[in-house]
């Protein structure tokens, strides 16, 4: 996970470095306009995506169909999604694991 965070960690800088014009971008990331892109892009339903970024179903629906705003953190999280959807999948799958093995571990407990 620590690698993960690294290379966030990495690109985050190279993205400021890039703002602040001490170096130039190695290749130009077309972000989505909508979250619901960003959701398509990682080939994941409304549910696994909304549970990714932490949201209600219905709060990801209504970001979707523009009925409400996207705050500023979600926003940031769609547009790392787009530029470094490999990151995005792999932390989903991590998660994934770690669910398995509690429930895993609940069922060795109980026996």
């Amino acid at each position: 996970m620590s690698e993960i965070y690294n290379e966030i960690m990495d690109g985050l800088r190279e993205t400021l470095s890039i703002v602040r014009g001490e170096s130039k971008p190695a290749s130009v990331v077309e972000f989505p306009d909508s979250p619901k892109q960003t959701r398509e892009k990682l080939k994941l339903t409304q549910s696994e995506f909304a549970e990714f970024v932490g949201v209600n179903e219905y709060t990801l629906k209504n970001w979707e169909q523009g009925k409400r705003k996207i705050p500023a953190p979600a926003r940031t999280l769609f547009k790392i999604a787009a530029a470094f959807p490999e990151v995005i999948l792999q932390v989903r799958r991590n998660e994934l694991k770690a669910a398995k093995r509690k429930v895993s571990a609940r069922r060795r407990v109980k026996v």
